[in-house]
């Protein structure tokens, strides 16, 4: 559960500051860390713990120069999370490989196992650095130091790591004098897309975990990279498209649900319309049951209020905006410990009294995790006055 992006632009082009941008359009991915990385004649790094914007200043973007760049933002499913888990990743030798992922590599620990064996220290416990020695060994197997990149050479390396690497992956790399490569695992399931602009500079190339990077940075979004598929841009600057693996595409729903923006795009599907028609469909099972009719329908904000504002709709019931979120507290469900989680859901969420006193509340929220963030958000609407709570 992360969010990049990679951008490959004119010669002479910085894209550090397009890439700080999209970060932090996607800063709702991953609040644990964030990095960047671009490359001139060499790799200029910057990455750290925190947010995008506790983590890059002034003075640290103007060192990262040059038209090819990622950035990634880290919210850990795999490894501690520490300095050395913060993407993006990069060798330099035999071919300089840099690289950012959102996804969960399943066979991690087989992987890094076995290329212990053949002298491959992996010195993180982040996913993504399997992933990167899988593809820079296939790489530098096909081309010598020196010599141009081909576009065979590139769908070679992302076809060991669809063979090797197992699980849920979308990855962008940049390669050092060689272009941009973005590729997606064999089913398909977390999101990438892909989109161009043409300025006076000239054309600009990028892939995002979500299309909204793509929106507030002027792209016009080409196309989904889709399951098993890579593209890749070379020196030439054009654009190949290649299917490498082909399974049955199986998205991840938490992305529809929760994950995404709500004004992304997720394989030319709308999350906005997706989490109405979820309200549609949440409204006539409550019907179909003869569920209790409530007073008001209340989301509890953010990600509900598109399936509460449809569910009310549908049953003829008021919508209301009862409880008021703090924009300055994360995620409770990327926090690390459920101490964390429950102490942060007082401090994130504020009813309005009003709404609640006399009322049968129908509190409509995305999902349940853990169950922690419902039972304390129950209570306190009870608290607040609501006469029956439904959920």
């Amino acid at each position: 559960m992360c969010g990049f992006i990679g951008i490959y632009g004119p010669d002479g082009s910085d894209v550090a500051l397009e890439i700080y941008e999209g970060l932090i359009a996607v800063q709702h991915r991953g609040q644990d860390a964030a990095g960047i990385t671009t490359f001139t004649d060499a790799f200029h790094v910057k990455k750290g713990l925190g947010l995008v914007r506790d983590v890059f200043n002034e003075r640290n973007m103007q060192r990262l120069r040059g038209p090819l760049g990622v950035g990634h933002v880290r919210y850990p499913t795999v490894g501690a999370g520490s300095d050395e888990d913060v993407q993006p990743f990069h060798v330099v030798f035999p071919n300089g490989v840099a690289m950012a992922h959102n996804g969960n590599v399943t066979n991690f620990l087989e992987l890094k196992r076995t290329l212990g064996l053949t002298g491959v220290r992996v010195s993180s416990s982040c996913d993504l650095e399997v992933i990167l020695f899988v593809f820079a060994r296939a790489l530098a197997e096909r081309v010598k130091p020196g010599e141009h990149l081909r576009p065979e050479d590139v769908f070679a390396a992302v076809s060991a790591v669809h063979e090797e690497v197992k699980g849920a992956y979308s990855v962008v790399a940049i390669l050092a004098d060689g272009g941009m490569v973005a590729f997606r695992d064999p089913y398909g399931i977390k999101p990438i897309c892909f989109g161009e602009k043409t300025t006076e500079e000239g054309v600009w190339y990028a892939c995002a975990s979500e299309s909204v990077v793509l929106d507030i940075n002027g792209y016009r979004k080409t196309s989904d990279i889709g399951a098993g598929e890579a593209i890749f841009i070379g020196r030439d600057r054009k654009v190949v498209h290649r299917k490498l693996a082909g399974e049955q595409h199986r998205p991840c729903i938490f992305e529809l649900v929760y994950f995404a923006r709500h004004d992304s795009l997720l394989d030319d599907v709308s999350v906005y319309k997706t989490r109405r028609r979820f309200g549609r469909a949440l409204a006539e099972q409550w019907l179909e049951t003869g569920a209790p009719m409530p007073d008001v329908v209340i989301p509890i904000p953010d990600s509900s209020r598109e399936a509460a504002l449809a569910m009310s709709e549908s049953l003829e019931r008021p919508y209301r905006e009862g409880l008021v979120k703090n924009r300055y507290i994360g995620r409770t469900f990327i926090m690390p410990s459920q101490g964390a989680r429950q102490s942060s859901v007082r401090r994130k969420l504020n009813p309005i009294r009003l709404e609640f006193e006399g009322k049968d509340v129908l509190l409509v929220d995305d999902s349940i995790v853990r169950g922690n963030t419902s039972r304390r958000i129950a209570s306190m609407v009870r608290d607040a006055g609501a006469r029956k709570v439904y959920m």
